[in-house]
């Protein structure tokens, strides 16, 4: 399809990262899905951890409001190349594009864009959900805690329960609601949002796409609720460093298509270019293949460029 130079849109997908390491290691090993912290609105949190608080007062939504949820994720923005200088500013002037059809076609279970909230309508309607979500939480939990489910459990050990039409198809329908549950809340965003140094702030210029890493890509994930920032921020490395030895921890790119999903490599200065072409012929690893060709990885190259050449020649 042909791009019309107009668009607002980008053909690529942008990952941005803060300095040239992290970016040596997506090269090598692909984007690493990593724990974000998203904050809610406190009616949001309040549906989640507290459902049966059916009218919030004030003290309990000044209790809500430091808490959210810590998400495996990999972020992109969706703008075109010359519009990114702001957003290298805040997020890292070293960038991985990665061609958006081919992306979105590849993950397309687990990749979508953000959902801008701004009306009343669209936030009630994101409370709603986070109800269900609680509301089936509860319910798989009294049914796990329930005697008739314990007396199969203890007689024929989970396959009884996994065979038991009545039960697994409750256990079923919950932990689908709590999925979709799930996945609608952690793209919601507010479209716009006073920050804690009282600036205004835009989140719908970024034009956001997220991946998420879930429990039906990897078993062993878990989406943290109910944590402070500071929760977060103090297990972060541990949790990502449990992702990192999972086989569904990272974005790869299959063999063959390496030149074509990837689409732009930048770094922040000139004299950093040679430093990741060395990086990238010397890699036993691109992107997560091994035996990658030294054809590939020199077409590989001269996809590499930097913000200074950007602004030179752009």
């Amino acid at each position: 399809m042909k791009k019309n130079l107009n668009n607002i849109n980008a053909a690529s997908l942008f990952h941005f990262t803060k300095n040239l390491g992290s970016l040596k290691n997506i090269i090598r090993k692909g984007l690493r899905f990593s724990y974000a912290f998203e904050s809610f609105d406190p009616d949001i949190i309040l549906e989640e951890l507290y459902p049966s608080v059916t009218a919030p007062t004030s003290n309990d939504k000044e209790t809500c409001k430091d808490f959210g949820v810590s998400i495996p994720m990999v972020c992109f923005c969706d703008i075109p190349l010359l519009r990114t200088a702001e957003h290298a500013h805040k997020y890292g002037s070293y960038i991985i594009g990665l061609d958006k059809d081919f992306l979105s076609s590849i993950y397309s279970p687990i990749i979508n864009p953000v959902l801008y909230i701004n009306s009343e309508n669209a936030k009630q309607l994101v409370i709603d959900f986070a109800k269900k979500k609680a509301n089936a939480d509860r319910d798989k939990t009294n049914l796990s805690c329930s005697d008739e489910v314990l007396k199969i459990y203890e007689q024929g050990g989970i396959e009884a329960l996994f065979s038991h039409n009545k039960y697994n198809k409750i256990f079923e329908d919950c932990t689908n609601t709590i999925f979709s549950a799930n996945f609608l809340l952690a793209l919601t965003k507010p479209y716009v949002e006073i920050d804690s140094k009282g600036n205004y702030v835009c989140y719908y210029d970024e034009r956001e796409w997220r991946a998420f890493l879930s429990d039906r890509c990897d078993p062993d994930t878990n989406w943290f609720w109910g944590v402070t920032n500071d929760e977060h921020n103090q297990n972060r490395k541990s949790w990502n460093k449990d992702i990192e030895n999972s086989e569904a921890g990272f974005i790869t790119i299959p063999r063959g298509f390496l030149y074509a999903a990837i689409t732009h490599i930048i770094v922040r200065k000139d004299t950093e270019i040679e430093i990741l072409i060395n990086t990238i012929m010397c890699a036993k690893t691109i992107f997560g293949n091994k035996d990658v060709s030294e054809r590939e990885k020199l077409l590989l190259v001269s996809k590499i460029t930097s913000f200074e050449r950007i602004a030179l020649d752009y």
